[in-house]
């Protein structure tokens, strides 16, 4: 009876040393409000201009590893200015963040020209 009772205490411990973690991260989290967003992390990308246009500021990248993609961004304000300075095949640095399935740069920096 003492060895079942010893036993049971130890299996709780170990339940509860096992459990804690779980619902610590899973009601310890910072909540939001339904619907709102979340904000973007900038991230940065290495590729090559395939076109700019300036009325529109936007720009199109092909990425530079081997199996790239081509990607259109809308320009910050802040950022179009190098808009004029950039034509297809440079290559450039830029840092941008995605929302809504859209990416917005937020930096430009020339690494090569074409």
């Amino acid at each position: 009876m003492k060895k079942r009772v010893v036993l049971s205490i130890v299996a709780l411990a170990i339940v509860t040393l096992v459990a804690a973690p779980a619902l610590a991260g899973e009601y310890g989290e910072k909540r939001t409000q339904p619907g709102a967003k979340e904000a973007a992390r900038p991230q940065s990308l290495t590729a090559t201009v395939v076109s700019v246009d300036q009325q529109a500021r936007t720009l199109t990248v092909k990425g530079t590893e081997a199996k790239a993609v081509e990607r259109s961004f809308t320009v910050e304000e802040k950022a179009a200015a190098m808009l004029p300075d950039l034509k297809a095949g440079d290559k450039i640095e830029l840092s941008y963040t995605s929302a809504e399935g859209k990416h917005i740069a937020r930096s430009i920096k020339v690494l090569q020209r074409a």
